[in-house]
């Protein structure tokens, strides 16, 4: 009986590892899957799981691109010294990606795009993760077909629409001066535009409301 409960501890013990494992399954949690593979350790190390290393808690890991820095300890002589270890990861993730090409400007659907399995550690801007209210939005830039849709990729629809009479205001220190000019341009929230007064002067104005623009130059 003894034995066998000497065994049990061993193998426990063996198999418990140094926790780092465990710590990267946490931090990739929120991929559907993902690999990895050690590129740089400390000298004298021979893998994640060597025994001379844990986890660096006073430190924050960082994902680079395609990188993930771990922030360790390594027990040398009874010495703990500050590392790092450097893992090349693949990440993947259900993201929308374009069925056909989107031209600029174009209104959005959710035809217009389909669910697939992609690699998105080289991705640097952060996937649009629903279409819930996709049709509110329009193309910021052309998008291939088969590209990833991300953030960047999209804007509001115009709320203001090129030959539309609308308000503008124009101030200049405590003097604030409101006058109708007519847009040139369709505009998004925020978005400068050209406008017209109707002595046909032009202006940048910026967006603020469906009826309001402020004028900027």
């Amino acid at each position: 009986m003894n034995k066998l409960l000497y065994i049990l501890i061993l193998s426990v013990s063996l198999n418990a590892g140094n926790g780092i494992e465990e710590y990267i399954k946490n931090i990739l949690a929120g991929y559907v899957k993902y690999d990895y593979e050690l590129v740089s350790k400390p000298i004298g190390i021979e893998s994640i799981n060597d025994e001379h290393l844990k986890i660096d808690n006073s430190k924050g890991y960082r994902i680079n691109g395609k990188y993930l820095y771990l922030p360790v300890l390594v027990s040398v002589n009874g010495i703990e010294k500050s590392s790092y270890l450097t893992l090349s990861v693949q990440l993947y993730q259900e993201v929308f990606v374009a069925v056909k090409e989107i031209k600029r400007d174009e209104k959005l659907t959710p035809e217009m795009f389909k669910q697939e399995l992609k690699e998105v550690s080289k991705i640097r801007i952060e996937p649009v993760h629903d279409l819930f209210n996709i049709t509110e939005y329009r193309s910021k830039v052309n998008i291939e077909a088969g590209e990833v849709l991300t953030k960047n990729l999209i804007e509001g629809n115009p709320i203001v629409h090129a030959g539309e009479i609308i308000s503008a205001y124009s101030e200049y220190e405590n003097l604030s001066i409101t006058f109708q000019v007519k847009a040139r341009d369709n505009g998004v929230f925020g978005e400068k535009i050209r406008v017209v007064r109707d002595d046909n002067k032009i202006f940048i104005a910026e967006v603020i409301d469906s009826k309001n623009v402020k004028i900027i130059e």
